[in-house]
């Protein structure tokens, strides 16, 4: 029978990693500037007893776009609200006009603030669906993920986590040299595929 069990550091670093690295030279055509950032912490919610996200937390003082998407165990979990983790993107506005122009969108589309947000939630999806793949690979079981939620600056209601485990790991992703976007994430013990 399939258990409980946590996904360790070292896979959730090298999966969302790798996922990064996939997306950015395959559908952005570029390279990042050096391996990212890591960090840990522990999550800080709000009265609503969601994470709290605001892109000046992440050190982004201009214009910027945060991108939000949450697991889940089961559709049952989904109903119940009870996530096993999640997803945050942080990017910098401008920096992520140049990644647009890189995958091939021109002229107003890269100004337009709904196509950069779209841009964002799109990135957001594909850099979790990624994730989920290379964990999967692994042994562990398919996470059901939700649409991102995407805004400027911050997610106002915060979005939710799981209670039991307070702790996330940051990446900072740096792109021509530059601090172009951070990810969160955050994830519980999840059902292994392993029999006793």
């Amino acid at each position: 029978m399939a258990e409980l069990k946590r996904v360790g550091p070292s896979l959730q670093k090298s999966a969302l990693i790798a996922s990064v690295k996939s997306i950015v030279t395959t559908t952005c055509h570029e390279k990042l500037s050096c391996e990212p950032a890591l960090k840990t912490g522990h999550i800080k919610w709000n009265d609503k007893h969601k994470m709290i996200i605001r892109s000046k937390d992440r050190g982004f003082e201009g214009p910027s776009v945060v991108s939000a998407i949450g697991l889940f165990l089961s559709d049952k979990h989904v109903t119940k609200g009870l996530p096993c983790g999640a997803v945050v993107l942080f990017s910098d506005e401008y920096y992520v006009r140049k990644l647009m122009s890189s995958s091939g969108l021109l002229g107003g589309d890269v100004s337009d603030p709904g196509v950069i947000v779209d841009f964002c939630s799109e990135l957001c999806n594909m850099i979790t669906g990624g994730l989920i793949n290379r964990i999967v690979i692994e042994g562990y079981q398919e996470i059901l993920m939700t649409a991102p939620i995407t805004n400027r600056e911050e997610i106002p209601d915060g979005i939710a986590f799981n209670p039991d485990y307070t702790e996330y790991i940051e990446f900072v992703f740096s792109l021509w040299d530059k601090h172009v976007f951070t990810i969160v994430l955050t994830l519980s013990a999840i059902f292994s595929k392993e029999y006793p």
